[in-house]
């Protein structure tokens, strides 16, 4: 199965990624970047939404790799990011203070339970 990409809005502004089944941060890292050639044809700033909910379990390390969720790596990118559907105990390692936020220099991490909060956070 592995991590999809795909545009989330025609205007293509969102860039979802979507885990499904069993897959692993090679997976992810592969889909982000392949979806970085979309990027050339996206005009505005782009932001991304990463849906955990179709994995059937969050791979090792997972605490480090999610804070590059959304960074900046081509022009056209936010730094604006969404991960919906991670678990509590997972959440409380990368945002301890109880938030749902996380802020890295130019980077905004949202952690939302449902696509109606991400897109709330986007908007």
């Amino acid at each position: 199965m592995g991590v999809q990409f795909k545009w989330d809005n025609e205007a293509k502004t969102i860039l979802r990624y979507v885990a499904e089944g069993d897959w692993n941060w090679l997976d992810y890292h592969r889909a982000v970047r392949i979806s970085l050639f979309s990027l050339y044809s996206a005009k505005a700033p782009v932001d991304v939404i990463f849906d955990l909910r179709g994995g059937n379990r969050l791979p090792g390390g997972a605490v480090a790799h999610l804070r590059t969720v959304g960074k900046k790596q081509h022009d056209t990118l936010s730094g604006r990011a969404v991960i919906i559907g991670l678990d509590e105990n997972t959440l409380r390692q990368i945002v301890p203070d109880g938030s749902k936020l996380l802020i890295l220099g130019d980077q905004k991490l949202h952690f939302a339970d449902s696509d109606e909060e991400a897109y709330a956070f986007l908007n």
